[in-house]
């Protein structure tokens, strides 16, 4: 994330936020995600899987690929 320019009020409290649209709209697609719960618990799935190293290598998968 870039820079981000505050707004403030009188009393130097941060009133408003001004940020990149590249930024928001990564914070809108990562507040997406974090509130769709099937896709968290696929994610959460996957982490475990690569940490129980229950995952396949690049040349493996291609030599399943390749048999078919």
């Amino acid at each position: 994330m870039r820079k981000r320019c505050y707004a403030t009020r009188a009393d130097v409290r941060p009133a408003a936020v001004v940020l990149s649209a590249d930024d928001l709209e990564f914070l809108e697609e990562t507040l997406e995600v974090l509130g769709n719960n099937t896709l968290m618990a696929d994610i959460r799935e996957a982490l475990t899987n690569v940490e129980d190293a229950a995952v396949m290598t690049r040349a493996e998968a291609l030599r399943l690929i390749t048999k078919r």
